[in-house]
Formats: structure tokens, C-alpha cells, sequence
């Protein structure tokens, strides 16, 4: 079964990533990126339409292919992963290593809230949005200190999450100790 994909994309960096897809999947798949125009008719009288296409045209009609389509709406969801931490370390100390870490990863800042900072991370294996919620902290007795607890969720398509979420877990169990 073939399927005709219509994809909207908004700038030059998307059209890149939806090219290399395409090459990535040519060997598991046979898929076509026409040039020309692409069109979805919705009407009563087609025959009539692609009559009066041909008419219009300096092309061979063979030029020309014509897929009867129906909406199909695929399996996809987006998948979430939470890491939740908690530290003592000072918070301006903590800001620092994620925004280093943010920048080791090639996150590029979308914009913060009041609590919470916003990342997109482009990848190989996918793009994933990353969000770093701090959730405040915990005042124990005098001989407890202050503890600092703050969340990291990664959200994207496919295998991309698990891949961000283990790096990100790695470097924060290593810098917390």
C-alpha cells in the first residue's frame, strides 16, 4: 500500500531533516519525492478536473499519477520521560552545570517561566524538548542544610527520549555524586 504524505514545514533546517529521513529509510522502503506540484482534491468531479490538468499541460499525461487517498491516522505518541533530583549544592552552582550540560548536548534555549526553562535539542536520532522545572526546596534542622529539588522532562517521538534522558541522567549522577 502506498501512502502521499503532505508536510508543512516552516524553514529550511526542517525541509534538511525531512530529506535526510527520506535517504535515511530509501534502502527499508520505496519512497518518491515528486517534483512538481502535489495536490489533494476533494471533489465531485475529478475525471473532469484532471481532463481539464491535462489540457493545461506540456507534458505527456504519463507524467501525471493520480492516488485515490483516504485519511489514515497513525499510531504515533509522543513519549515523556521524568528525571527527578534533588542536591545541596549551592543553586547557582546547579545553573551552571545545566546550562553547561545544555550546551554539551547542542540544546538550543527556546524561553524560561518563573520556575522552569525550555531547550530543544536536535539529534540523529530525533528532536526533543527538554524542560527544567525547579520544584524548590527543603529546609531541614540546623545540621541538614537546604535541599534543592528540581526536574528534568524530555519529551519527543521514538527512541530520541531515552536516548537524551540516559545522557542527561549519566552526567547529573555524576556531578551530584
Amino acid at each position: 500500500m502506498e501512502y502521499l504524505f503532505t508536510i508543512d514545514y516552516g524553514s529550511d533546517a526542517e525541509r534538511k531533516r525531512i530529506d535526510y529521513t527520506v535517504e535515511r529509510w530509501g534502502e527499508r522502503a520505496k519512497i518518491k519525492k515528486p517534483k512538481g506540484a502535489v495536490l489533494l482534491f476533494e471533489g465531485p468531479d475529478v475525471d473532469e478536473f484532471i481532463e481539464d490538468l491535462y489540457s493545461r499541460l506540456d507534458i505527456d499525461a504519463g507524467k501525471v499519477e493520480v492516488y485515490r487517498v483516504e485519511p489514515y491516522e497513525p499510531a504515533v505518541e509522543k513519549q515523556s520521560r521524568k528525571l527527578v533530583y534533588e542536591s545541596s549544592e549551592r543553586f547557582e552552582a546547579l545553573q551552571s552545570f545545566l546550562n553547561y550540560l545544555m550546551s554539551k548536548l547542542g540544546a538550543s534555549f527556546e524561553y524560561s517561566t518563573e520556575n522552569a526553562s525550555h531547550y530543544t535539542v536536535y539529534t540523529k536520532k530525533g528532536q526533543a524538548q527538554l524542560e527544567i522545572r525547579w520544584l524548590g526546596c527543603a529546609c531541614g534542622g540546623e545540621d541538614d542544610g537546604r535541599v534543592l529539588r528540581f526536574v528534568v522532562s524530555v519529551e519527543g517521538y521514538g527512541n530520541v527520549v531515552d536516548f537524551i534522558a540516559d545522557k542527561l541522567d549519566e552526567e547529573m549522577r555524576i556531578f551530584l555524586g
